[in-house]
């Protein structure tokens, strides 16, 4: 009896162990690689990197050599913001999967924007916890030729991003660019006379036109756009000075 005991308690940890290793499982987790306080970062392998407290500089996501496909953001420890940028590299020719998870950063120097997609490509950014991006440029700007697609993160219970940009940016600022929401819970807050997904501020001959939107489209989520000051207003205080 004994040793059915055994072979019955043997085969249950077998099972157990085999059950940790597939997809789902409890295995233990694979630690994040931390992204050290003091210096601009390069990502350049796939996998989970988690912003320390305190972190100030300027995030690239691949380089001419590097080209990262599936990578994740985590924010600092305690929901702490940091005053950082990500940047995602001209040089890449690739597709790219982003995750951000509970991420609040603040891109708070000169006209710097909180996400830049630099080059053409596609990047999907999935949503996960609440995440927040403040930005004195754009809180997220895609250039010509790029496309960004939004959407909550499947394997997350929510996935929210409340973006705010500086002066004459848009929140999701399309510089001829292409937008699409897909899920998740977006709010976004333009500039001076910006779209809160869209164009931004211009100024050309002294007078105040709107930017180049390029295509936005909303096919799910909630979108909630809007920008802080009409334009009409801010054109006339531009000419009269009042």
């Amino acid at each position: 009896m004994k040793k059915k005991a055994d072979k019955l308690l043997c085969l249950i940890v077998v099972i157990s162990m085999v059950i940790a290793l597939l997809p789902g499982g409890t295995a233990t987790a694979i630690a994040a690689t931390p992204i050290p306080t003091g210096s601009d970062y390069t990502i350049q392998t796939d996998g989970e990197y988690q912003l320390d407290n305190g972190y100030s500089g300027k995030i690239s996501i691949g380089d001419a050599l590097h080209q990262p496909n599936n990578v994740t953001i985590i924010g600092a420890a305690g929901g702490n913001s940091c005053n950082a940028r990500i940047d995602i590299s001209s040089s890449r020719t690739t597709s790219l999967n982003l995750t951000i998870e509970s991420v609040k950063i603040a891109a708070a120097s000169g006209h710097d924007d909180g996400i830049n997609i630099a080059a053409d490509q596609t990047v999907n950014l999935y949503l996960s916890g609440i995440c927040e991006i403040t930005a004195a440029g754009a809180a997220i700007r895609v250039r010509s030729g790029n496309t960004l697609i939004i959407d909550r993160d499947p394997s997350a219970p929510t996935g929210k991003l409340t973006l705010s940009s500086g002066e004459y940016c848009a929140g999701i600022q399309s510089d001829s660019g292409t937008v699409i929401i897909n899920g998740g819970l977006v709010s976004a807050s333009g500039g001076l006379g910006s779209a809160g997904i869209g164009g931004g501020y211009m100024i050309s001959g002294g007078d105040a036109t709107g930017g180049s939107g390029g295509i936005i489209m909303v096919n799910g989520g909630t979108v909630t756009a809007g920008r802080r000051l009409w334009r009409c207003w801010h054109r006339r205080r531009l000419r009269h000075g009042s």
